[in-house]
């Protein structure tokens, strides 16, 4: 049992980090005497497009199950019938 926690947490681990991306610092110019400090994770494309259509359905969310729902009993209708 235990292994198996250690193995799901690590699990999970592994996708938080995918998840945040790769941290990428500011460029700062060597010539110059000014200094910029921090950065900013870059999120991979695929956690991009979960964000969208994360942010779509919370947005939609009733348009989203209303059409699932009409979709599940049209497809449900058709298929009964022949």
């Amino acid at each position: 049992m235990a292994l198996r926690l250690r193995v799901s947490l690590h699990m999970w681990e592994r996708l938080k980090n995918w998840y945040r991306g790769e941290y990428v610092s500011h460029q700062n110019d060597p010539s110059s005497a000014l200094v910029f400090i921090g950065g900013r994770y870059k999120q991979p494309l695929a956690a991009r497009m979960l964000n969208v259509v994360f942010d779509f359905y919370l947005k939609n969310w009733r348009w989203c199950i209303g059409t699932m729902i009409a979709i599940t009993g049209l497809v449900i209708h058709f298929t009964q019938t022949r």
